[in-house]
């Protein structure tokens, strides 16, 4: 059994829930993450929080491995790809052009509110910005999880989390959101933790942890 993917079943569609915090759309070949906030450590580190080099090389990493292992045509980013504008330096801006040059996949992003910081130098990332919400088949691809009478949402923007128990211990994790009619990625970059979820009726719930998805 593969933990690191787990079918689903949503709005009469098979999507692919992946360990890595992504969605793979079989039927569009289409890649769904969100909330990746590139140059988010360079913003930190500005600010003279000493986090670690290397963040933004695996992220991307990241990314390259999520559309190699699904052979995805596209790579749809709901929201929030960059962080702020001070992460968004000469070298970041390079690195993450050459990176959609050698990527093999369409990029479409749907512009988040951090998405504003996005400049002239990032005018040259070969993707295509879609301003408002992405209509696909029965799903409203948006960044804010907010209902839409044209379809089931899919959006990222509160970085979802659980909270688990074993005796006195308590672990958070990221998590998939499933709600009637809006459902919630995890965020893909790591270092995020939004609102704790809790199970409540026609709510599904589920966790990631070291690349492994599981139902709760």
């Amino acid at each position: 059994m593969d933990a690191s993917r787990l079918d689903i079943d949503l709005a009469g569609e098979r999507l692919v829930l992946m360990g890595e915090r992504a969605i793979w759309w079989p039927e569009r070949r289409t890649l769904l993450v969100a909330d990746v906030h590139l140059g988010k450590e360079e913003t930190f580190r500005r600010q003279g929080v000493p986090l670690p080099r290397g963040g933004l090389d695996e992220t991307l990493d990241r990314l390259t491995a999520c559309v190699g292992a699904t052979d995805a045509e596209r790579l749809v980013v709901l929201g929030d790809l960059v962080h702020a504008r001070s992460g968004l330096t000469d070298e970041v801006v390079a690195n993450v052009g050459d990176w959609l040059d050698g990527l093999g996949a369409e990029l479409v992003l749907v512009r988040g509110n951090h998405d504003r910081h996005l400049t002239d130098a990032t005018s040259s990332w070969q993707m295509e910005v879609v301003d408002e919400v992405l209509v696909e088949g029965p799903f409203v691809l948006a960044h804010e999880p907010v209902e839409d009478g044209h379809g089931y949402v899919l959006a990222g923007h509160l970085h979802p989390t659980v909270r688990l128990r074993a005796g006195g211990d308590t672990l958070r994790l990221a998590c998939f959101c499933f709600d009637e009619k809006v459902g919630m990625l995890p965020a893909f970059t790591p270092f995020s933790n939004g609102p704790v979820h809790k199970k409540a009726a026609g709510r599904r719930l589920f966790a990631v942890a070291d690349g492994e998805v599981f139902g709760l």
